[in-house]
C-alpha cells in the first residue's frame, strides 16, 4: 500500500513531523524560558539541561572532565541505550537542528528543486558511504579533546542552535521589541533587570549597556549556514559534519530494530528515492550508520514489504573511512592542540570564568559550549569567548563585568549547565571560591586622578560589610576626600563595582583573575602618594 492510498494515521511520516514539531517547540520554549530576570527571580526550568543529556556525546565530556554525576552517567547510558535499539532515531525524530533543516526545505525545494537535484547527482561520489566524513571529524574532536583542545561542543548540534539563540537571534529580537517599546518616549531608561529592586535606594545612577554580545553574528552565521545548505542538498550537515550523527551511526551498527529487507526490491528504487539522507549505497544496500529510521520508505514501499523489525544480524563490513582517512584525521586531531597551545599565548588577567570554578582547564574540558548559561544570566555579564583563551576557549562562557556583573541572589547559569562544568552550590556558598579581585586604575578612578570626589563603587558593592573601603586622603589636587580602596579578603570578584562605575570607556576599577592580581594591581596603581 503506498503513502498516498494509507490513511494519515498510518502513515509514519505523519507522525514522524508531529514529534519533530513537539520536539522543537519543547527545545525552544526551554530556550525562552532559560532568560532570566530579577522579577521571576532568577527562575530557571529544572529541565533546562534535559536536550543535551540526550546526545551521548555530551555526557561523555562531564565524565572525561570528572564533573558527570550519576545523574548525568545515567542520562548518557539512556541515550545510548535507546541508540542500540533504534540506531540514529534521534536524529530523524528528536533533533531540533534537523527539523528546522526539514522545515527549510520543505519551504525552500520548491524553488530549487532542479539545482538540489543535480548536486545530489555531482556529490554521490564524494559523498559516497555518509558516515565518512563525520566519522572523521569525530576521530579529530574526540582525540584533540583528549590531548587538551575541548571542541567537541563547538559543534556539537544542539549547542549551535542555543548558541545562535543566546548571543544573536535572542538579543536582537529584544533589541527590536524595546525599541518598538521605546519609540516616541524620551524617557530614561529603567535600571537593568536585576539591579532595580537591589539598588532603588542609592541615589547614584545606574550604568547601562547594551544587550550584545561582540561575537553572535557568529553563531548566527553558523546557524545560517547549516539551514542554507539545506537547499543545497537535503540534511548535508547530518551527512558531512554532525559529530553526533557519527556517534550515533557507530551505535546504529548493532541496533536491534531497523528497516528491513537491507536492499531494494529488485528493480524498485521507490524508497532509495524518497530518502532523503542518501542511505542507501548505488547497488541498493541499506547503509545502518546512515538510516534515521524516518521510515518515509516504509510509506512509499507499494509492495509492503519493508517494515521496521527486529534484525536478525549485525552487518559483518566495518566502519565507512579508508585506512587513510583514519590517519589523517588522527594527524588533525593530534595537530589541534599543538596549535591550540600556540594560540593561547599569554593569560587574560580579565578572564574571569563563572561563579564557583575552580580549574580552568576541568572547566573548559567539560564546557559543551551551548550557550545555555549566557542566556540564563539575568545580568548578560557572561559572554562567548573567541579567541581571548586561545583555541580551546572558543565559545567558553566569561564573566564581562563592564557589560553585567554577577547577581548575588542567582545561581541559573549553574542549574542550566547540563554538564556540571560550572558547580551547583548553594547560594550561601556561592562565592567561597572567589571569582577574582577588583582592583582600582589610579590613571582613571575619579578620586585618584584627581577629578573630584566619587563612591559609586562603595556605595553599590553587594558584599556584606563592603569589600570597597574608604579612606580620607589627600588628592592630586591636594583636597582631602574619600580615596576608595579594595579589601582582597572580602571582594568575590563579582564585577559590580567595574559595571556601575560612572566613567565613560574602561572603569576605574576592574575585576582580575585571582592569578593575575598582583601584576594587574602593579599595572594600574603607581606608586601609592603619601
Amino acid at each position: 500500500m503506498t503513502c498516498a492510498a494509507a490513511p494519515w494515521w498510518r502513515r509514519w511520516s505523519v507522525w514522524r513531523r508531529t514529534v519533530q514539531l513537539l520536539c522543537l517547540a519543547g527545545f525552544v520554549a526551554l530556550i525562552v524560558a532559560t532568560a532570566t530576570s530579577a522579577e521571576r527571580a532568577y527562575a530557571v526550568p529544572g529541565i533546562a539541561w534535559l536536550p543535551f543529556r540526550l546526545d551521548p556525546l555530551v555526557p561523555l565530556l562531564a565524565i572525561v572532565a570528572g564533573t558527570a554525576t550519576v545523574a548525568v552517567v545515567l542520562w548518557g547510558l539512556a541515550a545510548i541505550a535507546f541508540a542500540l535499539l533504534f540506531g540514529r532515531a534521534f536524529c530523524g525524530w528528536i533533533c531540533p537542528l534537523g527539523t528546522a533543516m526539514d522545515v527549510v526545505r520543505r519551504i525552500g525545494a520548491p524553488l530549487l528543486h532542479r539545482v538540489q537535484r543535480s548536486l545530489n547527482v555531482r556529490t554521490t561520489g564524494w559523498l559516497g558511504c555518509m558516515g565518512r566524513w563525520p566519522l572523521m571529524l569525530l576521530i579529530i574532536l574526540l582525540l584533540a579533546t583528549a590531548l587538551g583542545s575541548p571542541l567537541l561542543g563547538v559543534l556539537e548540534p544542539l549547542a549551535i542552535g542555543e548558541r545562535a539563540v543566546a548571543t544573536a537571534l535572542g538579543p536582537w529580537s529584544s533589541q527590536l521589541g524595546q525599541r518598538w517599546h521605546d519609540a516616541g518616549r524620551q524617557a530614561e531608561r529603567e535600571p537593568a533587570p536585576g539591579f532595580i529592586d537591589d539598588y532603588r535606594f542609592i541615589g547614584a545612577p545606574v550604568r547601562q549597556v547594551g544587550h550584545t554580545y561582540p561575537w553572535g553574528w557568529l553563531s548566527a552565521a553558523v546557524l545560517g549556514g547549516i539551514l542554507l545548505a539545506e537547499l543545497a542538498m537535503p540534511r548535508f550537515w547530518c551527512r558531512s559534519l554532525c559529530p553526533t550523527g557519527a556517534a550515533l551511526g557507530l551505535l546504529a551498527r548493532w541496533s536491534l530494530i531497523r528497516r528491513l529487507p537491507g536492499t531494494t526490491c529488485g528493480s524498485c528504487r521507490a524508497c532509495v528515492d524518497r530518502c532523503h539522507l542518501g542511505a542507501f549505497t548505488p547497488e541498493g544496500r541499506l547503509i545502518p550508520s546512515a538510516c534515521t529510521a524516518c521510515m518515509s520508505c516504509l510509506d512509499v514501499c507499494p509492495s509492503g514489504a519493508a517494515r521496521l523489525r527486529p534484525a536478525p544480524s549485525i552487518p559483518r563490513d566495518g566502519p565507512d573511512i579508508t585506512r587513510r582517512g583514519l590517519l589523517a584525521a588522527g594527524i588533525v586531531g593530534a595537530a589541534l592542540p599543538l596549535v591550540g597551545r600556540i594560540s593561547t599565548g599569554t593569560p587574560d588577567p580579565h578572564g574571569i570564568r563563572p561563579p564557583g570554578v575552580s580549574d580552568d582547564r576541568r572547566f573548559l574540558d567539560a564546557c559543551v559550549r551551548c550557550g545555555a548559561c549566557v542566556q540564563a544570566c539575568p545580568t548578560h555579564g557572561l559572554v562567548p569567548a573567541l579567541f581571548d583563551d586561545g583555541l580551546p576557549g572558543l565559545f567558553a562562557p566569561r564573566l564581562v563585568p563592564r557589560q553585567g556583573p554577577c547577581e548575588h541572589g542567582c545561581n541559573a547559569c549553574a542549574e542550566v549547565c547540563p554538564t556540571h562544568a560550572i558547580p551547583l552550590v548553594e547560594l550561601a556558598e556561592k562565592f567561597r571560591t572567589p571569582m577574582g579581585v577588583a582592583v582600582h586604575d589610579h590613571h582613571r578612578c575619579i578620586p585618584w586622578s584627581g577629578g573630584g570626589e566619587c563612591r559609586v563603587c562603595w556605595e553599590h558593592c553587594p558584599v556584606e560589610g563592603k569589600a570597597i573601603t574608604l579612606k580620607l586622603a589627600f588628592a592630586p589636587n591636594g583636597q582631602a576626600i574619600p580615596m576608595p580602596g579594595v579589601d582582597a579578603g572580602k571582594c568575590v570578584g563579582c564585577g559590580t563595582c567595574e559595571f556601575v562605575c560612572p566613567i565613560e570607556g574602561a572603569a576605574g576599577i576592574r575585576v582580575a583573575a585571582t592569578a593575575q592580581a598582583d601584576a594587574v594591581r602593579a599595572r594600574l596603581q603607581p606608586q601609592a602618594r603619601t
